[in-house]
């Protein structure tokens, strides 16, 4: 991140002042008198964005409308009469909200949305902001819904010291603002990273790299704001060196974690009760191993399998015995070698169903994808691969697969940006994206970290 300079920011705050000075025809100016020697009054208030948005297709029967608008707004002409959602020319009921924090309305329907509708939100230009200003035309925009009305929210770390979280997941596209940010000195976030929602216990686990330290939180469904984690981990004792990736096995109650610059995977027992300068339990690290910058995890339990990114090695490490293995021990396999294209692999996904193992490059900005993965070995060529300047895939750091709706969410820390692609089975080539969340509303300033909660 580029910081700005003193004198660059005394410029900045000049010509903000001059701007200021310069205005002409203001319109209901607050400030002073209006026209060429007055400042410039407030502008129309404008939409930023809506959701779902224009055209949207297979949208949750159970989605909430929701409308950005770019200036702060009078509740008190967001209503019934001003904010409208209609099928085949009949309005449905709803209740109608704003949120001056986020500047965003809210409409949410009394009952379900029919299956396979279409529908249309109507926005009048009885809606006006704080000034009094009306929107400049009546907005309208139209989508349909699909069959499902189980919603999905989508989880991102952000390194800028930020957990962002969107609702609809399924739906989510363009510049809209999350419904949820946990951010600010309480959390103590500090370059977070790897993320994992615990469902069963509603609890968040944040690895966070520059404080060398695990945050866990309670009541992760609802949780937003400034709030302090229930428990933390860190100290020389946890053996903590920027740590990346997280994996929690619930049967064992075990928290892996990779530690980037210790080049070793660290397992954390009884992880629901830790807090504080605690050690871990078990240690994977030494020459054997040869983990090198090891970013993302993945357990699988039925195989009693540790796979590991390791970025700088430009390999796919897997251990066999996982839940027992401590120590200086070589993989069981390793994918790697030319024919693999491996640059700096940093995220994967294992589809078991598929017996598919899903690769994020970071620096080839591609989704590598490797047939027979329980038994992959060696230097094998990938049977599919996603890269391609239609993809616009820059930076990626964190890949899930949502098998039950056949996507795949990316997040891509260069754009920034979260991609999801439709028709994951198939994928390959020079695809664009099906959706993209973007845009200075996300708050994105490096997205990192990913959870697709499928039932919150």
């Amino acid at each position: 991140m580029k910081l700005i300079g003193k004198t660059s920011l005394m410029l900045v705050l000049a010509m903000v002042f001059m701007e200021g000075c310069s205005g002409s025809n203001g319109k209901n100016g607050a400030t002073g008198a209006t026209g060429a020697t007055g400042p410039q009054g407030p502008t129309d208030p404008t939409i930023s964005w809506v959701m779902p948005v224009q055209g949207a297709s297979d949208v949750y029967t159970d989605a909430v409308i929701k409308v950005g608008f770019a200036k702060p707004m009078d509740s008190s002409t967001i209503n019934a009469s001003t904010f409208s959602v209609s099928t085949s020319g009949t309005a449905i009921t709803g209740t109608i909200s704003y949120d001056a924090g986020s500047q965003t309305a809210f409409f949410d329907p009394n009952v379900p949305l029919s299956q396979f509708g279409y529908y249309t939100a109507t926005l009048t230009t009885g809606i006006k902001d704080t000034s009094g200003n009306p929107i400049p035309a009546t907005y309208t925009w139209s989508f349909m819904t699909g069959g499902s009305s189980t919603p999905m929210n989508l989880y991102i770390s952000d390194y800028s010291n930020e957990i962002l979280v969107f609702d609809n997941a399924g739906s989510a596209q363009g510049n809209m603002f999350p419904d949820r940010n946990i951010s600010g000195s309480n959390t103590l976030l500090s370059g977070p990273e790897g993320i994992w929602l615990d469902k069963a216990t509603d609890r968040l686990y944040v690895a966070n790299q520059q404080a060398n330290s695990i945050d866990i939180f309670e009541n992760a469904g609802t949780a937003n704001g400034n709030i302090a984690p229930l428990r933390t981990i860190s100290g020389a004792s946890t053996g903590l060196s920027l740590p990346s990736g997280l994996w929690y096995d619930s049967a064992s109650d075990t928290l892996y974690v990779s530690n980037q610059v210790g080049n070793s995977i660290e397992a954390f027992a009884d992880v629901s009760t830790l807090n504080g300068n605690v050690a871990p339990s078990r240690t994977i690290s030494g020459s054997n191993t040869t983990l090198q910058d090891p970013i993302s995890l993945w357990y699988d339990a039925t195989s009693d399998e540790l796979y590991v990114a390791s970025v700088n090695n430009a390999s796919i490490d897997i251990f066999d015995h996982a839940s027992t293995l401590s120590g200086n021990i070589a993989p069981s396999r390793t994918i790697s070698g030319s024919s693999t294209t491996f640059v700096n692999p940093i995220a994967l996904w294992l589809d078991n169903a598929s017996d598919q193992l899903y690769v994020a490059d970071y620096s080839n900005d591609s989704v590598d994808v490797f047939d027979n993965a329980s038994t992959a070995h060696g230097n094998i060529a990938p049977s599919r691969i996603l890269a391609g300047t239609n993809t616009t895939l820059s930076g990626l750091w964190t890949i899930w697969l949502d098998a039950s709706n056949n996507r795949l969410y990316v997040s891509n820390s260069g754009g920034p940006s979260v991609l999801v692609f439709d028709g994951a089975d198939t994928l390959n080539g020079n695809v664009a994206p099906s959706r993209t969340i973007a845009g200075a509303n996300t708050a994105f300033t490096s997205p990192i970290g990913l959870w697709l909660d499928m039932n919150p």
